[in-house]
């Protein structure tokens, strides 16, 4: 007698597989913001995206560094979410 499939599947098995799926996700809050870029300026959306090409176009540096300080600020927060969502999935993982 022992633990069926289901229980072993998502106790041991899931923990697992979804350490690498955590981490692509944070990587690719930085890639979406690249894309924003793109698709907002192919069919004039307005957003950050657009607003970050529009600002490169009439050479508007205080509004360029504000929005890569904002894309810079959640990228470094969903690292960091990534990084304590691992300590909540894999238990090998200790916060000091």
């Amino acid at each position: 007698k022992g633990a069926d499939s289901r229980r072993i599947l998502y106790k041991h098995a899931v923990p697992n597989a979804m350490l690498p799926m955590i981490s692509l996700i944070a990587i690719n809050l930085g890639l979406m913001v690249t894309g924003a870029i793109l698709v907002e300026t192919v069919f004039s959306w307005p957003g950050i995206g657009y607003m970050i090409y529009e600002a490169i176009g009439h050479l508007d540096y205080p509004m360029l560094q504000g929005a890569f300080i904002i894309v810079t600020f959640s990228v470094v927060l969903a690292n960091l979410l990534a990084d304590l969502i691992y300590g909540l999935v894999d238990p090998r993982i200790r916060f000091k």
